[in-house]
Parts: C-alpha cells; structure tokens; sequence
C-alpha cells in the first residue's frame, strides 16, 4: 500500500479530494483520498498504485488544487519508534559523504528531539542543505502520528512546478 501526502492550495481541500479520486478511480477502485480533519490543505492517499504510477496518472489531466504530493514511507503514533525506524533506514541507505535536505513539519520541540537522537547518523555527511542534494528527510506530525519520507528527488513531486512549466512551453511554442 502506498501512502502519499498531498499539498492543497488554501480551503480547496474538498475540489482536490475529488479531483485525485475521479484520477486514480479507474486504476485502482478501492483507493482511499481522505482529508486529514486536524490540519487544513493536507490530504492523505492509500492506494495499490505506486507512487510513479500516481505521478503519470495526475500528470495527465493536473489537478489546479494540488500543490505538492510527497510519498511517506512510515507513520507512527509513538515518536522512538519513528526513530528508531528511520535510524535502521539511514543504516540502509549509508549516507556517508552525502548532502541530506531536512525538511521538518513538525513542532520544534519534536524537531529538535529528532536531530538530537539521529546526531551522529548526521555527523557523516557532507552537509546539510536543500540545494543539490542527494536524499531528503521529510518529517510530518498530523493527528498524534508521526510520519516520514527518506529519499532522492524522486519521492516528491510538484505540480505547481509542473504546470508552470508546462505554461512555458505553451508560451514558447506561440
């Protein structure tokens, strides 16, 4: 089961709701789009699809209500146990002499807990920084559960980049 977060423009929550259910819909009829009630302009998916297929899918017909969709690789209600998974995870990938953007939506007393226990996994890389860098750390904290993402640039997709270059294009050609 893939577990994608989705960005709303402001209050569209509903349209976009709609708009990513109608597009998944015929390729995976038991596809969940659900709002997420504690916080406004977030969505969750749960769907069979992967997450390149969901991009290809909303690629062709991009929904104007969508931002940004993020594929989340765990949730946790406990926050040592999103810890302690993404320690193993940061093993896995060895992000030795590697440049890791943190991206954190969470309160800053969880942020800061988290760089803490996760310090000297940090240490071994080569910098910290969300230019030209080779994975990212997405952490998300939404209704008493934990969430995060570690990965390259392929596990986060931007529509509003997308359409905007698609509008460039357009331009150029006339």
């Amino acid at each position: 089961m893939t577990l994608i977060l989705v960005t709303t423009r402001y209050a569209k929550e509903d349209v976009a709701l709609l708009e990513i259910g109608d597009a998944l819909f015929p390729y995976d009829n038991k596809v969940s789009v659900s709002k997420v009630e504690c916080h406004r302009g977030i969505l969750l998916i749960k769907t069979k699809l992967s997450f390149n297929d969901v991009i290809k899918i909303i690629k062709q017909y991009p929904p104007y209500t969508v931002e940004r969709l993020i594929k989340l690789d765990r949730c946790f209600i406990n926050i040592n146990e999103l810890i302690s998974d993404l320690r193993g995870r940061l093993k896995e990938v060895d992000i030795r002499n590697k440049t890791l953007c943190l991206e954190f939506k969470t309160p800053e007393t969880i942020k800061r807990h988290i760089k803490s226990e996760l310090g000297k996994y940090l240490l071994s890389l080569r910098s910290l920084s969300c230019k030209n860098y080779d994975l990212k750390l997405f952490t998300l904290y939404v209704c008493g559960r934990y969430c995060y993402s570690l990965s390259d640039r392929s596990s986060e997709f931007s529509l509003r980049k997308y359409r905007e270059e698609l509008l460039r294009r357009i331009v150029d050609i006339k």
